[in-house]
């Protein structure tokens, strides 16, 4: 949240430099902090599902092909 807010009230700060009416500037904040949002998300997202198990439990074994036995 704080690195949202951080984001939020940078992009509103520089947008109000630039002379941007105040309603630009807060909209253009808060696409950016949705932008950061989602960033965020994407990357939590990608971390659980390459973590290995880490509950101690065994994973499932590979089930190896069986060799077919041929008749000569």
């Amino acid at each position: 949240m704080a690195v949202l807010t951080a984001r939020y009230i940078s992009r509103i700060n520089g947008e109000l430099a630039h002379m941007s009416p105040a309603l630009d500037a807060m909209t253009a904040g808060f696409r950016r902090a949705r932008l950061v949002a989602a960033i965020i998300a994407a990357l939590g997202a990608l971390t659980t599902l390459r973590t290995a198990n880490v509950r101690g439990e065994e994973a499932a074994p590979a089930v190896e092909p069986r060799a077919e036995s041929v008749a000569v």
